[in-house]
């Protein structure tokens, strides 16, 4: 997991030399993760987790916020727990964005997770028009 956060922060801002290198607020492995250049913000979210068996899978809605400018790591939730998900970002509109995902093998989800970098909140009220988990997203 580490390698990939690495991969993601240096691909989306400039100076990845000084990131505050940390561990997830939870380990957790199908997740998504999306960044902000225009605010310097990385985020990673959702995924599952091992139950007591490597049988037991539990979906997360743990989400871990870098901020490139403060060099500091928080946390939030999304408002489903859910892996496979989609995320993206909007720089244009300071907008990131997790999309669809799963909770077991057949519960999906058209729940639509819409963060504004600019004002910090969660916005309500959107979703897919099908429930889907493994989607590709681009912006």
């Amino acid at each position: 997991m580490l390698p990939f956060i690495l991969a993601l922060l240096s691909l989306t801002f400039a100076n990845a030399a000084n990131i505050n290198v940390q561990p997830l607020s939870q380990a957790r492995q199908n997740l998504a993760g999306a960044g902000l250049t225009t605010k310097g913000i990385a985020m990673f979210a959702g995924g599952y987790y091992f139950g007591s068996t490597s049988a037991s899978i539990i979906a997360s809605k743990a989400v871990d916020i870098y901020n490139v400018n403060t060099n500091a790591w928080t946390t939030d939730v999304l408002s489903q727990e859910r892996y496979d998900l989609s995320g993206l970002s909007v720089d244009s509109k300071n907008l990131i964005i997790f999309a669809g995902g799963m909770s077991s093998s057949t519960n999906y989800y058209t729940t639509v997770d819409v963060y504004d970098a600019g004002t910090s909140q969660w916005l309500p009220g959107y979703a897919l028009t099908v429930a889907r988990a493994g989607m590709m997203a681009t912006t």
